[in-house]
């Protein structure tokens, strides 16, 4: 589960006052005031059903999970982030490199924000690819632990059928807000007569992207880090 996403570090980043520029966000990314359209009266009822069977859980516990469990679940969601970060990195920098360095035969070109889309795209492809499976695999850890963890994996398994949707629809326009300051950026470069290519504001939207890009990696992977925490504090109390 995921709370407070309009206060993440993903919307502030792509909220931040900017010299030339500051893109409105739009209303999809209120989701704190968003919230109670997004549920509707159909998944209102899917919840109170789900608090119902919650309720009828036997109080015994369960003892199915192996004793590594708790490390093999933070390896696997270290090995994912390092994963994706790093192909966020690399793929970053050859948009770079096609920015201030033209094309294959060293032609300059006016910079272009379409290779940059198709990366950002393409990484969060990546994200749904690699992190749901291991959002799976942590809720499937959590409902051989005890009554309460499999509750919460339960209610985790319920969230995500709810507004998973609504959260990819949300998350689909971070390339266009990028774009538009990424245009709002060259702009102000040409109107103070400097050259297209230039490295320095380049280079700096191009750290600001990375900072976006990973943003979102880690907000996704938020709902995986609580049910971590959740199976650790847990272990901790055994």
């Amino acid at each position: 589960m995921r709370t407070n996403f309009s206060a993440s570090r993903l919307v502030r980043l792509l909220d931040a006052p900017h010299p030339h520029s500051r893109p409105p966000l739009g209303a999809d990314f209120d989701i704190t005031e968003r919230l109670g359209h997004w549920v509707s009266a159909f998944d209102a009822v899917t919840l109170h059903a789900l608090h119902q069977s919650l309720a009828a859980l036997p109080r015994g516990r369960l003892a199915t999970v192996a004793p590594d469990a708790l490390d093999q679940l933070e390896a696997q969601f270290r090995s994912v982030r390092t994963v994706l970060v790093g192909t966020a990195a690399a793929g970053l920098a050859i948009a770079q490199e096609s920015w201030t360095h033209g094309d294959a035969a060293g032609a300059a070109q006016r910079p272009s924000f379409a290779p940059l889309r198709r990366h950002y795209q393409e990484q969060q492809r990546q994200m749904g690819l690699k992190i749901d499976p291991l959002r799976a695999e942590a809720r499937r850890v959590l409902s051989r632990a005890s009554p309460g963890l499999r509750k919460l994996a339960m209610l985790d398994a319920l969230w995500e059928q709810m507004l998973g949707a609504r959260e990819h629809k949300s998350l689909a326009v971070v390339p266009s807000v990028l774009e538009r300051r990424f245009e709002a950026l060259r702009a102000a470069q040409a109107a103070a007569g400097e050259p297209a290519q230039s490295a320095t504001w380049l280079q700096d939207f191009a750290h600001q992207a990375r900072d976006v890009l990973v943003a979102e990696i880690d907000m996704r992977l938020q709902p995986v880090a609580g049910l971590i925490q959740a199976l650790r504090s847990e272990s901790k109390t055994q």
